[in-house]
């Protein structure tokens, strides 16, 4: 999604994403949907960026710009992207931003100036149970939300079989099977993180600490447990995780 400040007539500048998580890359563009050709006064496609809404309160990055003249046609657009990092080159902490974005007619007799907004936001961790085809027993739930800086529990149930091993493993990506012996695959693409811990056909729990690392913000995480000893391997549900404030 992005979200689109109208700019004069046949103008808009595009925040995209308009709602960001701290570190991502914000992409700002300038489109020209009129019947005339406009101009940039500068190499850059934003200006300045400044704390707040209103793009006239603190500015905390500054563009090296060059002095030279842009024109867009009508049809075209130009974009630039932020880092979310200020003039010391620091990642901004989250709140309300703004981008001040100039251009001109093709004939120069006016500078127009535009401010378009972007919010930068941790959003809230999540833990939702995913049972795919419903053919895995539902033994894995998560004890605590996966937020920054602290611990994420979760507890896998082992009660229907013999003393043995648990095993739980987080995965980058989900997955819908494929069915195995012991049951239906829910989790796949890159291993985060795999942990063994013996079970006395019981509940068993898992702890994983978590940076706090604003750059972790909304990663997706997908956990999926495995409880061993007779009658055999058993695969669980799955948690799709999302790592957040």
């Amino acid at each position: 999604a992005a979200a689109q400040t109208p700019c004069g007539a046949g103008i808009s500048v595009t925040v995209s994403p308009p709602v960001a998580a701290p570190g991502q890359v914000v992409t700002v563009t300038l489109t020209n949907q009129s019947s005339q050709d406009i101009e940039l006064p500068s190499s850059c496609v934003f200006v300045t960026v400044y704390l707040g809404t209103t793009c006239t309160t603190l500015d905390v990055r500054s563009e090296a710009c060059l002095t030279i003249v842009v024109p867009i046609a009508p049809g075209q657009s130009v974009s630039a992207t932020w880092d979310q990092t200020d003039n010391f080159g620091l990642q901004v902490p989250e709140g309300d931003y703004s981008f001040e974005v100039l251009y001109s007619d093709a004939g120069f007799t006016g500078l127009i100036s535009c401010c378009a907004t972007l919010t930068i936001t941790c959003p809230a961790a999540s833990a939702q149970t995913r049972t795919g085809s419903g053919s895995n027993p539902s033994t894995l739930a998560s004890l605590t939300l996966p937020r920054l800086g602290t611990s994420w529990d979760a507890s896998l149930d082992c009660a229907a079989h013999v003393p043995g091993l648990a095993y739980l493993a987080v995965f980058d990506a989900p997955a819908s099977g494929p069915l195995t012996p012991y049951g239906e695959l829910l989790v796949g693409g890159v291993r985060l993180l795999r942990s063994f811990q013996p079970h006395s056909s019981s509940s068993v729990s898992f702890s994983a600490a978590i940076p706090p690392d604003l750059s972790l913000c909304g990663l997706q995480a997908f956990a999926q447990g495995v409880c061993f000893g007779a009658p055999g391997p058993r695969l669980s549900n799955a948690l799709d995780l999302v790592l957040g404030s």
